[in-house]
């Protein structure tokens, strides 16, 4: 993907103690960047550090929650790069990672980072909990979906971005469930996964509160399974766009 400029969205909320690194990060390390675009919905000081720090990203602020997958999906819509990276604010995975996965892109796949294949180089692990859980986790997603991703979950995640916004329209899931309907929407518009070992270190100030998260996580892939598999039935549809916008869709 030689020449090819690179769009970085990053969703966040509250994120005033860990964006000033985040972005020096990306601005140093990220070749052929061409924007860094903010989507804020929380109430801190974010967006101010932003612009104190990097004037010419683009900060996209909200009064109210939208969570992530709508965070993203608004960065994505504005991006206007060649490559779209979409990343975590808390600056976890080195930004220079944004690059080695962007030489794996072609016109006919998108590449996901793990925290779980044999060549990651895990600084800081997550608590044993959290482990167990991702690990169930997978398990189900490829239960219901046949698809075999070890990490669903990790913070970087890249495509080019003609496919990327096509794909994202198809989206119906927003909150913690978001990554596994990209990946699930990605490979349904006939795009292969290339997943890739990344650096990784476990950062503090997780928004993710896992046993409240959990019962969630579970339920929103379960009702996106259903949704999916009964997509094309007339006789359901109306109870499943009911299921969609009063619970599915909610913000996180």
């Amino acid at each position: 993907m030689e020449n090819k400029t690179i769009s970085i969205v990053i969703p966040a909320y509250n994120e005033e103690s860990r964006i000033a690194s985040t972005i020096k990060d990306i601005k140093g390390s990220v070749e052929n960047l061409k924007e860094i675009i903010v989507v804020f919905d929380g109430s801190d000081r974010t967006p101010e550090i932003v612009e104190s720090i990097c004037p010419d990203c683009k900060v996209i602020q909200h009064n109210h929650r939208l969570g992530k997958g709508r965070a993203v999906k608004e960065g994505i819509e504005k991006a206007t790069g060649d490559i779209i990276a979409y990343v975590d604010a808390d600056g976890s995975i080195p930004a220079s990672e944004v690059n080695r996965l962007s030489t794996l892109l072609t016109d006919r796949n998108f590449v996901v980072s793990s925290r779980w294949m044999r060549s990651s180089k895990i600084k800081v692990r997550q608590p044993g909990y959290r482990i167990i859980f991702g690990r169930v986790f997978h398990y189900f997603v490829f239960f219901l979906f046949r698809m075999d991703i070890k990490d669903t979950q990790c913070g970087l995640k890249v495509f080019r971005s003609k496919s990327l916004k096509e794909i994202i329209q198809k989206v119906r899931v927003f909150d913690w469930a978001f990554d596994v309907s990209v990946i699930y929407h990605s490979m349904e518009y006939g795009l292969e996964p290339v997943e890739v070992g990344i650096e990784w270190n476990n950062e503090h100030g997780s928004k993710l509160r896992v046993f409240k998260t959990i019962p969630k996580m579970f339920l929103s892939v379960f009702g996106m399974w259903i949704i999916n598999k009964h997509k094309k039935s007339s006789k359901i549809k109306t109870i499943i766009d009911k299921i969609e916008s009063e619970f599915f869709s909610r913000n996180i």
